[in-house]
C-alpha cells in the first residue's frame, strides 16, 4: 500500500511534444512523479493496474490543498518512473527518459529541492536518498552504454549500404538480375556448396575470406526470453562468388 504524505508543494514541468509531469519531494526527500502524468506521455490508459507492477515502497500519495478542499495524487519514485519508462515500446519512452534526466532533474537540483537537512537528520533518509541516487546513476550509465553501442553500430551499417560496399543477402537475386533466379535459388546453391549453414548463416571460412559480414541483434522477449537475430551482408567479393555459383548452377542444371 502506498504511503499518505502530507501537504506538499508540487511543481509542474510542461513540454510541447510530450505534455506535463507534476513533481514534489516526499518525506524522505525524494524527487516523485505524478503517475497519472507518466501514463500519459507514455499512452497508459489505466494508472491504476500499472502501480501493481512498480516496487511499493516508491508509490506514494501527496496532498495538495487549493485552499477549498484537499487533492490527492498519486506519485512514484525515480527508481519506479525507470521502470515504468523501460516497460513501455512507445516511441515517446526515449523523449520522456531524455526530458526526465536531462531538464527536469537538473533543474530539481539546481533549485535547491532535494531538503538537505531532511536527508541527512536520520540515517533512514539519508539510506533512502542514496539508495534512490544509486539506482538513477546506474540505469542511466547502462542505457548511455546501449545507446552509444546501438548507435555505433547503426552508423557503421549505415555507411557501409550507403558507400554501396554492403548488401542484403537476400537483394541479391535482384542485384544479379539472372532470369529465373531468385532467393530460394540463391539460398540452396549456398547451402549445397557449403557456403550457408542450414540457417542461411555463412560458414566462418567464408567470412573470413571476405565475401560476407555477419551482424548480431539481440532482444528480449517476453515468452522466449533472449531472441538473437542474424541479418548477413555481402560486400561485392561475395556477390561476385555467387554469380560464379550460379553460372555452374545454371550449366549443371542445363546439362552442360
Amino acid at each position: 500500500m502506498e504511503k499518505e504524505e502530507k501537504t506538499n508543494q508540487i511543481t509542474e514541468f510542461e513540454k510541447e511534444s510530450l505534455g506535463s509531469l507534476r513533481t514534489a519531494i516526499d518525506e524522505l526527500s525524494r524527487p516523485v512523479f505524478c503517475l497519472k502524468d507518466a501514463c500519459n506521455i507514455l499512452d497508459i490508459k489505466n494508472p491504476s493496474d500499472v502501480k501493481k507492477r512498480l516496487k511499493a515502497t516508491g508509490v506514494v500519495r501527496i496532498c495538495q490543498t487549493d485552499g477549498k478542499k484537499f487533492n490527492n495524487f498519486l506519485f512514484v519514485t525515480e527508481g519506479n518512473l525507470y521502470r515504468l519508462i523501460f516497460q513501455s515500446r512507445k516511441e515517446e519512452a526515449q523523449a520522456f527518459m531524455d526530458w526526465v534526466t536531462e531538464d527536469i532533474l537538473p533543474t530539481i537540483r539546481r533549485y535547491g529541492k532535494y531538503d538537505v537537512q531532511a536527508i541527512t537528520k536520520s540515517n533512514e533518509t539519508a539510506v533512502a536518498f542514496l539508495t534512490t541516487y544509486s539506482e538513477f546513476q546506474t540505469k542511466i550509465a547502462i542505457l548511455e552504454k546501449s545507446q552509444a553501442e546501438n548507435k555505433e553500430a547503426r552508423d557503421y551499417v549505415k555507411r557501409a549500404l550507403d558507400s554501396y560496399v554492403l548488401k542484403d543477402l537476400y537483394d541479391v537475386p535482384e542485384i544479379l538480375g539472372i532470369h529465373g533466379i531468385g532467393i530460394s535459388e540463391v539460398l540452396s546453391v549456398l547451402r549445397n556448396n557449403d557456403v550457408i549453414d542450414n540457417e542461411n548463416v555463412p560458414l566462418q571460412e567464408y567470412v573470413d575470406k571476405g565475401w560476407f559480414r555477419i551482424d548480431t541483434h539481440s532482444y528480449q522477449d517476453k515468452t522466449a526470453g533472449t531472441v538473437t537475430h542474424k541479418r548477413v551482408f555481402c560486400y561485392k567479393v561475395g556477390i561476385n562468388q555467387i554469380r560464379k555459383l550460379l553460372d555452374k548452377f545454371g550449366g549443371v542444371k542445363s546439362g552442360k
